[in-house]
């Protein structure tokens, strides 16, 4: 991946991570290979890009059994946070936020995230 593009996603997932209850996230590939992740030193990025494609490749088979339709994100609430999943045909970002983050503005921040992550990459 050229230069401009990997700074163009990191500064998205930096500035998602402005957002107030945002502690790390990791944009994957369907497959669970990274792209590019903002974990710090506390998470393994492949750990967490594999765990998040598990839960998104679950969670959309279990709404096309359940004939829910399309997956969009899922949601992991924990007694110390959140793990958040929002799928593409491509790509998959997952966020961790804290316990006391507003949900509804951290999916409304990564949904702005995924419409620039698909346009840098076409």
């Amino acid at each position: 991946m050229e230069r401009s593009v990997t700074k163009r996603l990191l500064d998205i997932l930096l500035g998602m991570e402005r957002m107030i209850g945002i502690e790390a996230s990791v944009l994957a590939s369907r497959s669970g290979l990274v792209i590019m992740h903002d974990l710090g030193t506390a998470y393994n990025a492949r750990k967490v890009a594999a765990l998040a494609t598990l839960v998104a490749s679950f969670s959309e088979r279990a709404a096309k059994e359940l004939d829910k339709g399309a997956m969009s994100r899922v949601i992991v609430e924990c007694e110390r946070g959140h793990i958040i999943c929002m799928a593409t045909k491509k790509l998959i970002l997952s966020v961790l936020a804290r316990k006391d983050a507003n949900l509804g503005m951290v999916l409304m921040e990564m949904e702005e995230a995924m419409q620039k992550i698909q346009e840098v990459l076409g």
